[in-house]
């Protein structure tokens, strides 16, 4: 599995070879077209990046809140063994 720093750093290996291809024939549609394909993947790649890390920080607060409550359910428990 690639992690995101390696996605990012292909993605710009690949625009890099393209931005060259188009230096060497710049009316090339072809590698026109690949350059924006590359640029649409690119976009779409960070979007699910950005909707996981949205993901995982509401995980956390669910968590968290699960957690706190949790806890304040065990003091109760113990507050009313004590009576």
């Amino acid at each position: 599995m690639y992690s995101r720093d390696s996605y990012l750093k292909m993605f710009i290996e690949l625009n890099n070879i393209l931005k060259d291809g188009l230096a060497k024939d710049p009316k090339n549609k072809v590698v026109k077209n690949m350059i924006g394909l590359n640029d649409r993947m690119f976009y779409f790649t960070n979007q699910l990046f950005n909707q996981q890390d949205s993901i995982d920080m509401e995980n956390r607060l669910l968590y968290k809140k699960l957690h706190e409550v949790q806890v304040e359910l065990e003091t109760l428990k113990m507050k009313c063994n004590k009576t």
